[in-house]
């Protein structure tokens, strides 16, 4: 299932950002997704919450989005820190 690797690409790139800014987990991750893209939008949603399993995006709010193209984009991470604020998000665009 391609909807499967793209999402444990975000999902990594994802953990990967929060484990470098010492986040406590993902409460979200933006996702953009091409019109044109062979992906389904939800295959790709659920993809992404089976493979955050166990790690700090596990309870992270997945939104997909539908834009121009056909391509696949991480647009943006919302972080936690110690309190219920998040960290701005700086995690550069992951693009398939």
């Amino acid at each position: 299932m391609h909807e499967y690797r793209v999402a444990q690409d975000i999902t990594n790139r994802a953990v990967r950002e929060a484990m470098q800014r010492n986040a406590n987990g993902v409460a979200a991750i933006q996702i953009a997704l091409g019109t044109q893209a062979l992906i389904d939008p939800e295959a790709l949603a659920l993809g992404i919450k089976v493979a955050s399993l166990g790690t700090v995006a596990e309870d992270a709010d997945i939104r997909v989005h539908r834009v121009q193209g056909c391509g696949v984009a991480l647009e943006s991470l919302e972080l936690l820190a110690d309190g219920p604020e998040a960290l701005p998000s700086s995690a550069p665009a992951w693009e398939e």
